[in-house]
């Protein structure tokens, strides 16, 4: 190594531990001595004794930032310049520092920790590290979890920003860092990937980056048969889900884990099977049937009940079931053979009513262009809120003069309106006609959007049609979604006339946003505080979902919820099955699933399952079979609520 790059890792290692000056004149020079010499390696016990000895705002480990743990937001100025300058360390490790120094500088960071600290509400009192697995060194987890979640969250940078930073990071470094340190610790890797044992819920989003490492794909690959054991080697409930939430977004990888999926789908961990379950079901009906095959004829008989159930979910030819019945000796495993016979029947007559669903055609809506009469009412609207911000704004005044407040909110406001002008006025009236679009900042396209839909004269125009008001949802949020089109629904009448194909039709002609489809399905499914299916017209809504039922699908957990990965919103099953009760027919491939949560322990999914299923005319029947359940909570449902 070259002495200018010497030095030049020498600065910026001493500007990573430079804030430790103020406990210890000597010890950001014996750090980095160690480092990068491998010299006096007492400095790791001083530096543990320093981190134990003081507490509040000279914590050790509170002065660099907090490295290593995820639920940190970094408010004090002074804490950044360490964190940047151990950003800068990940972005060149490999390139200017060898894999000893590396492992070097994560034991200069795991020697800030205090064992057994509990999280205080005191921001300085910070627990130091969530500890995502112990089958890893902690210097490890150090150089991980600062590497790859803290020093990139406390920026929230782009992801492409992201991907720039730690471009020189891959999964065979990690495990090359494991393999010097002791020879066959590198295959625990996995563990580091998908592990988040001590992680709030709420932080699991911030991994997110963990998956964007170089080579992680090949790697799992390299290491097929230990990664589909890792929950049996002791990965946590929470790192169970990671693993099949990135499976989830591999679809070869999915096809050569589907014994593990069928494992899993078996857990006693609800949130597990239901997301193998879900996994297995998106797979070719071919792959999983045969693997379903061998489950029922090897596995224990929870495992050959819980084979049944899902052959009987993919509608399998009922010859299947017949031999398999042939087989048995457990009787609850006959029993369950004997009632997805039944449900398969269901199945058949449901499919009948299938054939005779007819879905309606829709007209398309025509594009009119707004009269003359809508630009003066523009400026009637335009001229009636300006006078009434007016007034406000002077009351403000008036309130802070005989309070002693300095509130400037509605002043601000009267401000902005003012600024508005007739050419604005003229923009807005030809953007409505989709003859341009306005280029303002935020706050003030939402003034521009109260202009338009003042005491809704526009709105009463014969004229104003779907494309109008969509036009101005668009200037009003600049970048529309789901939640906004939800919303839209519970303000504007227009909205609850329209069929949603129609609207698809309007927002793919304007280019409203990316996927229409998709935006209007989350509106409806999406688990936002309000529900939009609670005004609409059926007859409007249901066409829609028969044309789209892969959305329908992704609710009810047929296929793997399409989100980002450890977002807080996803199609919500409630609102998957309410859309199914619109329907005038049920569609077949949802019987026997609905027919599991109709007999099911949750409430609020049994009676919307229930609702749905009644429009089977040979209903009373299912309801027969669970009668003579050999599940006796099965049986009390049945009787009692349906």
């Amino acid at each position: 190594m070259v002495k200018d790059n010497v030095d030049s890792n020498e600065r910026n290692l001493l500007t990573c531990f430079e804030i430790l000056r103020g406990l210890d004149k000597l010890i950001p020079e014996r750090i980095c001595k160690y480092i990068l010499q491998g010299q006096d390696p007492l400095v790791l016990e001083d530096l543990n004794q320093l981190s134990q000895t003081y507490n509040g705002e000279k914590r050790v480990y509170g002065r660099l930032g907090f490295p290593g743990a995820t639920n940190i937001i970094y408010y004090f100025t002074e804490k950044k310049q360490p964190i940047k300058a151990r950003a800068l360390f990940y972005q060149q490790w490999t390139d200017n520092y060898t894999p000893e120094q590396i492992i070097r500088f994560g034991k200069v960071l795991a020697a800030t920790y205090i064992e057994n600290m509990r999280q205080s509400r005191v921001y300085s009192e910070q627990k130091n590290i969530d500890v995502i697995t112990p089958n890893l060194p902690l210097w490890f987890l150090y150089l991980f979890l600062d590497g790859l979640v803290s020093t990139l969250f406390s920026y929230n940078q782009s992801t492409e920003k992201i991907t720039l930073e730690r471009q020189n990071w891959s999964v065979q470094q990690l495990h090359q860092l494991l393999e010097i340190e002791q020879k066959g610790l590198g295959k625990q890797l996995l563990f580091a990937i998908f592990d988040r044992q001590q992680t709030p819920e709420s932080y699991l989003k911030c991994f997110y980056y963990v998956f964007m490492i170089n080579g992680l794909l090949p790697y799992i690959y390299e290491h097929l048969e230990w990664f589909k054991t890792l929950p049996e080697q002791g990965l946590s409930r929470a790192g169970q889900l990671q693993q099949l939430q990135y499976i989830a977004n591999q679809d070869k990888l999915k096809q050569d884990v589907i014994d593990l999926l069928v494992k899993q789908s078996t857990s006693n961990i609800k949130a597990i099977s239901e997301l193998a379950t879900t996994l297995l079901l998106s797979l070719p009906i071919d792959i999983i049937q045969a693997e379903l095959q061998v489950l029922l004829d090897q596995g224990t008989p929870k495992q050959r009940c819980h084979a049944i159930n899902l052959l009987v979910r993919l509608s399998v030819n009922r010859k299947i079931l017949e031999e398999a019945l042939t087989r048995q000796t457990n009787k609850t495993v006959i029993k369950t053979i004997e009632g997805a016979l039944s449900r398969l029947s269901g199945n058949e007559d449901a499919k009948q009513q299938e054939i005779e669903l007819i879905i309606p055609p829709f007209e398309s809506i025509v594009e009119v262009n707004l009269p003359s009469k809508a630009r003066d009412i523009l400026q009637q609207n335009y001229q009636e809120i300006l006078v009434q911000q007016q007034k406000k704004a002077e009351q403000e005044i008036q309130y802070n003069q005989e309070y002693g407040y300095k509130i400037t909110s509605e002043q601000q406001r009267y401000a902005q309106l003012k600024t508005i002008t007739v050419s604005d006025l003229d923009a807005i009236f030809d953007c409505l006609n989709g003859k341009g679009d306005i280029d303002q900042a935020d706050i003030k396209n939402k003034l521009i959007y109260e202009i338009i839909l003042n005491k809704r004269r526009l709105p009463s125009l014969p004229e104003f049609n779907l494309y109008h008001l969509l036009r101005a949802e668009k200037i009003c949020h600049h970048q529309p979604n789901s939640f906004y089109l939800g919303l839209s629904f519970s303000h504007h009448e227009i909205l609850l006339r329209t069929d949603l194909r129609q609207l698809v039709e309007v927002m793919n002609k304007i280019d409203y946003v990316p996927d229409a489809k998709r935006t209007i399905a989350a509106a409806f499914l999406m688990n936002y505080y309000y529900e939009t299916t609670a005004e609409v017209d059926p007859n409007l809504v249901w066409p829609f979902f028969a044309e789209n039922s892969v959305y329908l699908d992704e609710a009810l957990g047929l296929l793997p919820n399409q989100e980002l990965q450890n977002s807080d919103y996803f199609f919500e099953k409630e609102r998957g099955i309410k859309i199914l009760t619109f329907f005038p027919k049920l569609l077949a491939k949802y019987v026997t699933y609905l027919l599991e949560l109709a007999l099911g322990e949750t409430q609020s999914l049994r009676l919307l399952a229930q609702k749905a299923l009644s429009m089977l005319p040979d209903i009373h029947y299912r309801v027969e079979e669970a009668l003579i359940s050999t599940k006796q909570a099965q049986r009390i449902l049945a009787a009692s609520g349906w």
